[in-house]
């Protein structure tokens, strides 16, 4: 298992979709770019998120080796690791991920920028996340390319 101070806390910006994909990969055991390198400051232009929403996200995900299968919110503590949006005290929308927890409370990596731990323990009742039905609601386990769906 990978030591949580291993993971990528977003100091600033706004390309939490990236920290996470990246963080899943750290999650696998891969190697990652870090803020600061020349490869992330390329990866968050080549996804167009510099300024906002990550615009180019399957290309950004084949780009990384990693591939996106969407899971059941009730599920998820089941298929990790699982990137989904939420809005974190005092933050706009924005991709954590999940790489630990039950069914009450999960493991969450970058899901207070700046302020918060790494990765720190939040009651799944405490999320703010968008209601079933909305593009927003969302939650995606992130595989390598390589592995299988079993």
């Amino acid at each position: 298992m990978i030591q949580k101070s291993s993971y990528i806390l977003q100091a600033e910006g706004s390309y939490c979709f990236l920290v996470s994909m990246l963080n899943a990969k750290r999650y696998h055991g891969l190697p990652t770019c870090k803020p600061g390198d020349r490869e992330f400051e390329w990866l968050v232009d080549f996804s167009f998120a510099r300024n906002g929403s990550c615009l180019r996200r399957d290309e950004l995900c084949e780009r990384l080796g990693v591939r996106l299968v969407e899971v059941s919110m009730e599920e998820a503590h089941l298929n990790l690791p699982v990137s989904f949006a939420c809005w974190p005290p005092g933050c706009r929308s924005h991709e954590v991920l999940a790489i630990g927890g039950n069914a009450d409370e999960w493991e969450l990596v970058n899901y207070r920028i700046k302020t918060g731990p790494v990765v720190e323990r939040v009651k799944v009742v405490d999320l703010k996340i968008a209601p079933k039905g909305v593009h927003m609601h969302r939650f995606s386990k992130v595989l390598l390319r390589s592995d299988s769906l079993d």
